[in-house]
């Protein structure tokens, strides 16, 4: 089932679906500036505008964040809320969840688990949207992991589906 089917089949079983864009993707992705387009081109990737947060001061991570508990805050009325994530997501929705104690369920597929283990290792490549300055001085995402509410968060592998979800 692809994940237009999914959101079809989980609005006619009476669910409210929103598929939020957040910064830095969909329609509030980077667009090219009004420079030369050989030079903007390569400056137009989620990459570039994480950089760019960073240097002004507002990591991605946290510009995600806040984007998604202006969207639970705005369906948080519609019924059980249930926010699901997968891969470069993840991270943003456990931090929003952890924030808002009106998400009941989390569901993430794939995605990080720990930023620490990244920073000791010195074969990897971490995405810029999930670099926050200082961050691992306060936490690190096992303890925002532990820091739910038990049975709030429902962690898998498998494909998402109905039967998935509406279990949750």
């Amino acid at each position: 089932m692809g994940e237009d089917d999914l959101y079809q089949a989980l609005a006619r079983e009476g669910w409210t679906v929103v598929l939020p864009d957040v910064r830095g993707v969909g329609d509030l992705g980077p667009e090219f500036s009004a420079g030369a387009p050989r030079y903007t081109r390569p400056h137009q990737d989620e990459e570039h505008y994480a950089w760019a947060s960073l240097i002004l001061g507002r990591p991605l991570l946290g510009q995600r964040v806040t984007d998604l508990l202006a969207v639970i805050a705005a369906v948080a009325e519609e019924g059980r809320l249930v926010v699901a994530a997968r891969g470069g997501m993840t991270v943003p929705a456990l931090c929003a969840a952890a924030m808002d104690s009106r998400v009941e369920r989390l569901y993430l597929q794939g995605g990080l688990r720990s930023l620490a283990a990244l920073a000791v290792r010195e074969d990897v490549n971490v995405p810029a949207a999930l670099l926050v300055r200082g961050l691992l001085l306060h936490t690190d995402l096992p303890e925002i992991r532990a820091g739910l509410r038990p049975g709030v968060l429902v962690e898998g592998g498998e494909e998402w589906s109905v039967e998935v979800l509406r279990g949750l």
